[in-house]
């Protein structure tokens, strides 16, 4: 008997739809409003000591979209820049809900210029910190991250830390998972850390598009098999 082959790419395609169709009715309204913050954030480009590009509106929906869904009470982010993902996130987490979330944001070069809350979620800013060290500062208040966004380049000493604050359904979202850039990169790494999770790479539903949304992400996933759940209908 032959068996039917489904690939990662198949899985993230499936999960796209998936995430449409769970909230659709809410993304014109959420589009809009990412407009809005991005460009209030980009006021402060200037002030940035390391000038680097920034999220597309694309990747700023995706995070939204998963935060939405997996609803995490606790986030860990490195590469802050002007705050656009974190902003994203932190108004995934706390749509239609009453929040509570944490987010752990670092940036090794910039000021983290966001206010300590947003939307609902605390912001805790590790200005021009290292991973490691922010990773460190997380551990000591003795929590677990229920998702990690990588946008910068994870070093080994990182790994550990990773592990320790991580449990079964953590999930794992990679930027810039193109060709070798960090993002590829980051994914071979936490893959020989984490190697029972499936690696999802980047999915731009055409669907996006006809909501306005004209450009496109590079996001990839790392999610364990636990986190997707098979029904009848």
């Amino acid at each position: 008997m032959n068996k039917i082959t489904l690939g990662y790419f198949d899985l993230a395609r499936a999960i796209s739809g998936r995430l449409l169709e769970l909230q659709g009715y809410h993304l014109p309204q959420s589009i809009l409003l990412l407009r809005e913050q991005f460009l209030r954030l980009e006021q402060d480009r200037p002030r940035m000591a390391y000038n680097t590009g920034s999220i597309s509106l694309a990747t700023g929906l995706q995070l939204f979209m998963l935060a939405c869904h997996f609803q995490p009470r606790t986030i860990f982010e490195v590469g802050t820049f002007l705050g656009k993902s974190t902003t994203a996130l932190a108004f995934g987490a706390g749509w239609g809900s009453a929040s509570g979330a944490t987010i752990y944001t670092c940036d090794k070069d910039n000021e983290c210029y966001l206010p300590q809350d947003v939307s609902g979620c605390r912001v805790i800013g590790n200005s021009k910190t290292t991973s490691s060290a922010a990773l460190e500062r997380a551990l000591d208040d003795g929590i677990e991250i229920d998702l990690f966004f990588i946008d910068g380049r994870l070093q080994e000493a990182d790994m550990p830390l990773v592990a320790e604050l991580s449990h079964p359904e953590t999930v794992f979202l990679l930027d810039d998972f193109v060709g070798v850039e960090k993002g590829v990169v980051n994914a071979m790494a936490l893959r020989r850390q984490f190697p029972q999770l499936m690696l999802l790479p980047p999915f731009n539903n055409p669907q996006v598009e006809k909501l306005g949304v004209l450009d496109t992400h590079c996001l990839a996933m790392l999610l364990a098999p636990s986190a997707l759940l098979l029904t009848p209908q």
